[in-house]
């Protein structure tokens, strides 16, 4: 098969799984809409920024109702992930000082690092 084939298969593949995570996070029904935007994130970096948008949304909503500090700080860690993945393929509408202050903020909120790295991070 030829790249230009492999390539629009590639596109029609994150369209599908696109259009499916999009819809259910849309209705909120953020379990079913994770995975999918985790796949998303991994096989089709640059598809589309909503990608960024809804996984924030679901990963704030999943550290709201977080049971313990272990789990709050996995999905804290996850979150900033996401922010420097959006920062780096989406570098035109991100803005980096705002990715900062946010990971800066859920460094301090869930306690990740020392206070002196949550310190610099500001």
């Amino acid at each position: 098969m030829s790249s230009g084939l492999l390539q629009a298969q590639e596109n029609q593949d994150c369209a599908r799984e696109a259009s499916l995570a999009y819809t259910d996070a849309k209705a909120q029904n953020y379990e079913a809409a994770y995975p999918r935007i985790q796949q998303l994130r991994e096989d089709c970096p640059t598809y589309s920024i909503v990608t960024y948008q809804y996984g924030e949304r679901i990963l704030k909503d999943m550290l709201s109702k977080a049971s313990d500090d272990e789990e709050k700080i996995a999905i804290a860690k996850d979150l900033m992930n996401l922010y420097e993945e959006r920062l780096q393929h989406f570098p035109d509408k991100t803005k980096a000082a705002d990715v900062k202050k946010d990971i800066a903020q859920l460094q301090y909120d869930n306690n990740i690092g020392t206070t002196e790295d949550q310190f610099m991070a500001f």
